[in-house]
């Protein structure tokens, strides 16, 4: 069972993430 405070990190990882990879993307001139 997951914590609510661990989920809520989690998602607040998966943000950053696709956050790093629309940058990476937008760089890159994929849009």
């Amino acid at each position: 069972r997951i914590r609510p405070s661990e989920e809520k990190l989690r998602a607040r990882l998966y943000e950053e993430i696709e956050r790093e990879f629309s940058t990476f993307f937008i760089m890159e001139g994929i849009d």
